[in-house]
């Protein structure tokens, strides 16, 4: 019996047929399988269903009304698991049978955990990606203390990298301890940062070996969503109701303490580059003093 569902959510997927494909040859016996296109804007459901359309343990979801945008369909797909474990796939990346079972053997053997997330790498195809780079579990993530580990998150998205917390979207969840993604903004703009963050107060992550391929492409969802840590909005109200599952007087101390952290960041960064700044004038000085002070040139 599968105890992990791996769901497929397609949009406009025909460029990516293959790559599910492939997916889905790997994976068919070992989890089960949700194949999804709630848009229906082109065949590539059809092509699938047309190979795959027997395959033991995959199940075929069509056109529905569902509110616009991935982060619907997305929750749609997660509230419709039963399954112990649960994932989502995007279209265009890549998983072996490793990713499923490396999941559930660290789920089971640290029952603290609510997410396992192996290391993402890069796909390179040439003509179609556009670089990326690797990204391992941040270990601040794993730590037990439930204060650390989510004032270290709320660092990460206003002065840090928020594809540390990105990278939990491709992770497999511990479906009893899951959150659905944030619905309460228009565009969807870093609902998976924010997810991972509410997953955070939930309990720790846990890293496994198994490797997740991811292609960074032109036409990535995310490559439109500029910068979250520019975004007035995404301090103020986006990130504290990503921890509105704490009370009220550990929020505020969280997010005291992550824009406190932010200002001695910047004031670091700030002396750093006021003594660079000291040491080019000393040395465009002393170049003038030794110019002037030459005869060679006149």
């Amino acid at each position: 019996m599968t105890v992990t569902r791996i769901a497929i959510p397609l949009h406009r997927s025909r460029r990516w047929v293959d790559n599910v494909a492939a997916n889905l040859r790997r994976l068919v016996g070992h989890a089960a399988i949700t194949v999804s296109d709630a848009t229906g804007e082109d065949d590539a459901l059809d092509r699938l269903r047309a190979e795959f359309g027997s395959a033991e343990g995959v199940e075929w979801l069509g056109p529905r009304p569902l509110a616009r945008g991935w982060v619907s369909h997305c929750n749609d797909l997660l509230d419709r698991s039963t399954e112990r474990f649960f994932a989502w796939l995007p279209h265009d990346d890549e998983i072996g049978a490793d990713w499923v079972a490396d999941a559930e053997n660290v789920l089971a053997s640290q029952p603290d955990a609510v997410l396992a997330v192996g290391t993402l790498v890069p796909v390179e195809e040439p003509g179609v990606t556009i670089g990326g780079h690797r990204i391992d579990l941040f270990e601040p993530f794993s730590g037990r203390d439930g204060h650390a580990r989510i004032r270290q998150a709320a660092e990460v998205c206003v002065f840090g990298d928020p594809s540390l917390l990105g990278a939990a979207f491709r992770g497999v969840m511990r479906r009893d301890r899951s959150v659905p993604l944030p619905a309460d903004h228009d565009g969807d703009e870093w609902a998976d940062v924010l997810w991972a963050v509410r997953m955070l107060v939930r309990g720790p992550f846990v890293a496994m070996p198994a490797t997740y391929g991811k292609r960074w492409h032109a036409e990535n969802t995310h490559s439109t969503w500029g910068d979250a840590r520019l975004l007035d909005e995404f301090r103020t109200r986006f990130l504290p109701s990503a921890l509105a599952d704490l009370d009220a007087s550990e929020r505020e101390s969280i997010l005291t303490e992550a824009w406190s952290a932010e200002a001695a960041a910047r004031s670091a960064e700030a002396s750093v580059l006021r003594a660079e700044a000291a040491a080019h004038a000393r040395a465009v000085g002393e170049l003038r003093d030794h110019f002037e002070g030459s005869r060679s040139w006149r």
